[in-house]
């Protein structure tokens, strides 16, 4: 980043442009790390970690929604694979009695509520959530405004140190 681009972007900024682009986005990514802080107190490190890498899923499913960008049938696959995986680590689908038994239908277990409420779904909200975010981002940097990734970057940590300062007790 050169002095005469970083001249240029200051001289674009406007705080119309600033919470057009950036509000929407910071919020979400705020809200995402409370959820997984949520997530992070309630479930063991595997779970967590395999029910996190959802978020690839909502991120290819807002991509299509919001950019109307389509999947090919090998990364269908994939994502059919990371959502059976997280449904097997998560251990409400008994899979393995299915493998070895394939007539009947898998069962469900009764999982513990609380770990359901508290941390499974915070973990999965947030990873729809970083999929709905990172498609906001994605189409305002492709986007017509072109934004610099430098300045938006900038943008949504200060906007985000806002939504956090704002939350405090």
């Amino acid at each position: 980043l050169s002095l005469f681009q970083l001249s240029s972007m200051i001289s674009r900024w406007s705080l119309k442009t600033f919470l057009q682009h950036c509000a929407v986005p910071s919020l979400l990514y705020s809200l995402q790390n409370y959820c997984l802080l949520q997530a992070y107190l309630h479930l063991d490190p595997v779970t967590f970690n395999v029910l996190n890498q959802t978020k690839t899923l909502s991120a290819a499913l807002f991509c299509y929604l919001l950019m109307g960008r389509r999947q090919s049938g090998a990364q269908l696959g994939a994502l059919l694979a990371l959502t059976a995986s997280a449904v097997m680590i998560e251990g409400s689908v008994d899979v393995m009695s299915y493998l070895s038994s394939p007539s009947s239908l898998p069962s469900v277990r009764v999982v513990d509520a609380a770990r359901l409420v508290k941390g499974v779904a915070p973990c999965l909200g947030a990873s729809a959530i970083s999929g709905l975010a990172g498609a906001v981002t994605q189409r305002t940097l492709q986007g017509s405004a072109q934004k610099n990734s430098y300045l938006f970057s900038l943008e949504l940590s200060a906007f985000s140190t806002a939504y956090l300062a704002l939350s405090l007790p």
